[in-house]
């Protein structure tokens, strides 16, 4: 398990530990940020993902992913931003995470100026959130 710091240290373990990753069953990783870079880490080495928990801790939520290096299936731009099939998305606090996430894109929108080019991928992030928040809420 590797827990408890950012994700580009924990990515820098990973790789150090290279081929002996293969030798554990299943590896957990939860980042204090920036899990969409994880997510597109195991994608793009065509790991598995077997598992995603959202954990809430002191105010803070995390989310652990466990996976193992089998081959697997590249994931989606929507799976790798909102998560993958194994998080349970159908709790409460799965749709809080959801408008936290849209929050903090606001806050970021609502200081861009109209020529900034990072709003077209903004707003579809936001967008992709708002829609887990509509299926769930159905």
């Amino acid at each position: 398990m590797i827990a408890g710091m950012g994700f580009y240290t924990a990515k820098r373990i990973m790789e150090e530990a290279g081929c002996r990753l293969d030798a554990f069953r299943e590896i957990i990783i939860e980042v204090n940020r920036d899990i969409v870079p994880l997510r597109q880490w195991i994608s793009d080495h065509s790991y598995t993902c077997t598992k995603e928990k959202l954990i809430h801790d002191r105010g803070y939520a995390y989310i652990a992913i466990a996976f193992h290096t089998g081959k697997g299936k590249p994931l989606s731009d929507e799976e790798i931003l909102t998560g993958t099939s194994f998080l349970d998305k159908e709790c409460e606090e799965y749709i809080a995470y959801c408008q936290n996430e849209i929050h903090k894109i606001e806050k970021i929108l609502s200081v861009c100026s109209k020529e900034d080019e990072r709003i077209p991928s903004l707003q579809y992030k936001k967008d992709l959130f708002q829609k887990q928040i509509k299926m769930l809420q159905k």
